[in-house]
């Protein structure tokens, strides 16, 4: 490694620390890139526009996500179907995206209020149990996403349940 007079690195130091990075033992050199995609994974998760993957229901169940989590429910073809999604926070508002259920044939009823489809955004006022979405009929075999896109700065969680017979 060489100096000149001002102390800066010259060329041979600058080759002498590149090779130095280079050849940094393998173990390292995992963490460090394992490092570096958690940092870019928390960083995709904390936007609601791509949504960390949550709960999958297959059929029957129920589930429970926060803001940025989605919930996939895989229901039944030629069965009658019911999901129930309530907020479940005493103060903050619930907004939720729903996607990939069949456009007809479907009962759906957000806040008591008929609805013409399930799929689209919705929002449940905090802290009162009347206010519900709930989608009754044929699913068609169809995968829906439920995805919670309340600002988690004013998290609420979304209790979902369903029910095939």
């Amino acid at each position: 490694m060489r100096n000149d007079r001002h102390g800066a690195l010259g060329l041979e130091s600058s080759r002498a620390f590149a090779s130095e990075r280079l050849t940094k033992p393998l173990a390292r050199r995992r963490f460090l890139i394992a490092g570096a995609g958690g940092i870019a994974a928390s960083m995709v998760a904390s936007s609601p526009a791509f949504a960390a993957l949550g709960p999958v229901i297959n059929q029957n169940g129920s589930a429970s996500i926060t803001s940025g989590l989605n919930c996939t429910w895989l229901t039944a073809n030629g069965k009658s179907s019911t999901i129930t999604i309530v907020n479940t926070s005493k103060t903050n508002n619930l907004v939720v995206a729903v996607s990939g259920a069949p456009d007809s044939g479907l009962s759906v009823q957000v806040n008591g209020q008929v609805q013409p489809t399930l799929n689209g955004i919705f929002t449940l006022p905090p802290n009162l149990p009347a206010y519900a979405i709930v989608a009754m009929g044929n699913f068609g075999g169809k995968t829906v996403t439920i995805t919670n896109i309340t600002n988690s700065r004013a998290d609420a969680a979304a209790s979902i349940q369903s029910q095939t017979s």
